[in-house]
């Protein structure tokens, strides 16, 4: 469970945080089920957790049609040229 935690802590620092929140979530979910709510890996999985919920709060995630279209270059036809 602690490989599952530094896994989603590698997705969140990457800026995947939709799948730094899902395997949280799964990852706390078993730590509960395992080991119980008061043990210190779902403690810190369930302190994670929130801090990867506040940053989604807080940063924009791109979707997939903004991601497709953020890096367009433009055709030699649309660009304006200057004067020399």
């Amino acid at each position: 469970m602690n490989t599952r935690n530094n896994l989603a802590t590698a997705y969140q620092e990457a800026g995947n945080l939709k799948r730094a929140i899902a395997l949280y979530v799964a990852t706390l979910a078993q730590c509960e089920q395992v080991f119980g709510e008061a043990h210190p890996l779902a403690l810190d999985t369930r302190n994670a957790l929130a801090r990867v919920r506040q940053g989604a709060r807080t940063v924009p995630q791109p979707d997939a049609a903004s991601s497709a279209t953020a890096f367009v270059v433009p055709r030699p036809s649309e660009v304006s040229r200057r004067p020399d």
